[in-house]
C-alpha cells in the first residue's frame, strides 16, 4: 500500500491509527500541551506579577513549539490528531476544568501560587509519562524529538519551582513574612 492509500483508509475509518503506541504518545502530548497552554493563557491575563506573565508566555511559546513538533510527526505518518481523544481525555478535561475553576476564584499572589502549583503538577505527570515511554521508542529521530519535549518540560518545571518559594514567603496581602 502506498502512503496516500493508507491515508485514505485512515480517513475513512477503515484502519485505526489510534491503537498505535506512537499515535497514542503523540495524542497524549498534544492534549497535555493544549491544557497547559489554556492555564498559561489564563495566567497571562489574570496574574498581576510580571514574572508570572513572562513564565506564562514561555509556557505558551513552548506549548506551540511542542504541539507543532507533535502534529508534524503525526502528519509525517499520515495521522491526524484533530478530533481524536486519548483514553485519559475525559479525566484530563475534568481536571483541567477543576483547575481553571480554582484559579478563577483566586487573585493576586494566591492566584500565582495556585497557577505555579498546578503547572508543576501537570508537567510532572507528563514528564513521568514521557519518561516511561522513551525506552520503548525504536526510531532514533522520534526518540530525540520526544526527549527534547521531555527536557523542555523539565526546564519549565524547574523554572516554576524557582519562582514558587518567593510567593510562599508572602501573606495574602503580598507582604513578606518574617521567616
Amino acid at each position: 500500500m502506498t502512503r496516500s492509500f493508507l491515508a485514505v483508509l485512515l480517513g475513512a475509518g477503515l484502519l485505526s491509527a489510534g491503537r498505535d503506541p506512537d499515535f497514542q504518545l503523540l495524542l497524549r502530548i498534544h492534549e497535555a500541551v493544549r491544557a497547559e497552554t489554556a492555564l498559561a493563557e489564563l495566567a497571562r491575563t489574570r496574574s498581576q506579577n510580571p514574572e508570572i506573565k513572562v513564565y506564562a508566555d514561555r509556557l505558551i511559546d513552548d506549548g506551540k513549539t511542542i504541539d507543532r513538533t507533535v502534529t508534524d510527526r503525526a502528519s509525517s505518518r499520515d495521522w491526524s490528531l484533530s478530533g481524536e481523544r486519548s483514553d485519559t481525555w475525559l479525566r484530563d478535561q475534568a481536571n483541567l476544568k477543576e483547575e481553571i475553576a480554582v484559579l478563577r476564584v483566586k487573585g493576586g499572589e494566591a492566584f500565582d501560587r495556585e497557577f505555579l502549583t498546578h503547572s508543576m503538577a501537570d508537567q510532572e505527570r507528563l514528564i513521568g509519562f514521557l519518561h516511561t515511554k522513551l525506552d520503548t521508542i525504536a526510531d532514533p529521530a522520534f526518540h530525540d524529538e520526544i526527549k527534547g519535549i521531555h527536557d523542555k518540560l523539565v526546564a519549565d518545571r524547574e523554572d516554576a519551582k524557582k519562582r514558587l518559594p518567593a510567593l510562599e514567603r508572602r501573606n495574602t496581602r503580598g507582604e513578606d513574612l518574617p521567616y
